[in-house]
């Protein structure tokens, strides 16, 4: 064999070589949220309060429901301390790929377009969206053709803007919090809000002034609500579904469901 022939085997076999070697670096690099967080003690994870019974303040500030419960679970399962930060929901991912945070647990549907951009865990909650009205108005609303052409509030980057869309309300408005469209529906700015359901009931109760309307949505597309992390983080996504799966066995989803709701009653 000629050695000009050797020297080019020998090359191409150093370049495959350090190849292998680059692209083994990048994927164990991406699939280091898990070990990283076990290396500072913490787990960094983002909501928007504003969502009971899944994630609401209570009267000393203090952040509480379902989400938060499965929050403390994910980190004692862990064995880290947790820090929430607080933000508005169409921030989460955006924070989330930006490595601001290692988690969202934020009443989170894995959408089609969320499925593109980050990973998601096994799902912990499922449900439909409903629709809030004035006292006294709902019985306008006896199904979804009746929303047309009426003026129509959801939160920003929500599963129920994309519901909203296929309502064909005159207007939507997108806001940045649950609270936002409320405000917006009392002040008389638009005739309904659409909200998750739990969160649409609760709402009702605490303001006598409003009412739900029999227009409730369910989208079988929609995946049930999931922890959010960053594209690869398989490890980290293994260790959470077995907090989920663990939680579920238990019984404990539903308990932290029921107990949310009765705090925020």
């Amino acid at each position: 064999m000629k050695k000009g022939i050797i020297k080019k085997i020998i090359v191409g076999t150093l370049i495959a070589a350090m190849t292998i070697g680059v692209m083994g670096c990048g994927a164990k690099k991406e699939n280091m949220g898990l070990s990283n967080i076990k290396s500072k003690k913490k787990i960094v994870v983002g909501l928007s309060p504003d969502f009971a019974p899944f994630e609401f303040k209570d009267k000393q500030g203090n952040i509480i429901g379902m989400d938060a419960e499965i929050i403390k679970a994910v980190a004692k399962d862990m064995g880290v301390e947790y820090e929430i930060k607080s933000m508005d929901f169409s921030g989460l991912l955006p924070a989330l790929q930006a490595g601001k945070l290692d988690i969202v647990v934020s009443g989170m549907n894995p959408t089609p377009k969320r499925e593109k951009n980050v990973l998601f865990s096994d799902g912990y909650y499922d449900s439909s969206s409903q629709l809030v009205v004035k006292k006294g108005e709902a019985g306008k609303y006896k199904s979804e053709k009746d929303v047309e052409g009426k003026t129509l509030a959801v939160q920003k980057a929500s599963v129920q803007e994309n519901q909203s869309k296929t309502l064909k309300p005159k207007e939507l408005k997108y806001l940045g919090k649950v609270t936002d469209c409320l405000l917006t529906l009392q002040g008389g700015k638009v005739d309904a809000v659409l909200l998750d359901k739990p969160v649409a009931m609760l709402t009702v109760k605490a303001n006598p002034n409003l009412e739900l309307a029999d227009v409730v949505m369910k989208d079988t597309s929609t995946k049930a609500f999931a922890v959010a992390m960053k594209k690869g983080e398989t490890d980290l996504q293994s260790s959470i579904n077995k907090t989920i799966a663990k939680l579920k066995s238990e019984g404990k989803l539903e308990q932290f469901f029921n107990d949310a709701v009765s705090q925020a009653e």
